[in-house]
């Protein structure tokens, strides 16, 4: 009698550690599972969107217009891929759009930008004004771009291509963007050299 009293103890004592065993790893997979969770929308949030443009002066007015959103780099001009780094190129692999202010008619070029973002959205810029220049004349020159009649056009598609890639904060570019007009439109004040005698 007492041997089975022994087995039913011993029994018992076996089953809730396995219980308590059970009920452990379960209460550790739900807290990796929330951790992964976290980590994702984390993530999710923190992701920027990686643009690619080719003057400094389209940069400011992506980074203006993005804000946190985005990630701007200017393309190394004339280097070949395979002479970058490899987390410069992990980023550039990852745009997601590139902004030109020169002709995207050209071969090489859009060869250079499909082997540094092979995924990217190319949007050329020059195609959208009328600077009235022939193909071989350079549209470098920043005051071309940010002039209050370029900016006119340029900062809404900066905005509109943006909110492509990051539909939720939309209304933050357009924001952005109605600063910016506002900002190039708003009457300069002259301020007089006159000295009083």
């Amino acid at each position: 009698m007492a041997f089975f009293k022994k087995n039913a103890y011993f029994s018992l004592a076996v089953g809730i550690a396995l219980l308590a065993l059970i009920l452990f790893l379960l209460i550790v997979g739900y807290a990796q599972i929330k951790s992964a969770q976290q980590k994702a929308k984390s993530a999710k949030k923190s992701a920027k969107i990686q643009v690619l443009v080719d003057s400094d002066a389209i940069a400011s007015f992506v980074e203006r217009v993005g804000g946190d959103a985005v990630r701007v780099e200017t393309s190394p001009r004339g280097v070949q891929a395979s002479d970058l780094d490899k987390a410069t190129r992990a980023r550039l692999a990852a745009t997601k759009v590139v902004f030109l202010t020169k002709t995207a008619n050209n071969e090489q070029i859009q060869k250079d930008i499909k082997s540094l973002a092979p995924d990217a959205t190319i949007v050329n810029l020059r195609d959208e004004l009328d600077f009235g220049l022939d193909e071989s004349d350079d549209a470098s020159n920043s005051s071309l771009w940010t002039s209050p009649d370029s900016a006119d056009t340029i900062v809404p598609i900066i905005a509109g291509t943006l909110s492509q890639f990051a539909p939720d904060k939309a209304s933050v570019f357009a924001e952005n963007a109605k600063k910016i007009d506002d900002e190039l439109s708003a009457p300069v004040e002259k301020t007089s050299d006159a000295t009083a005698l």
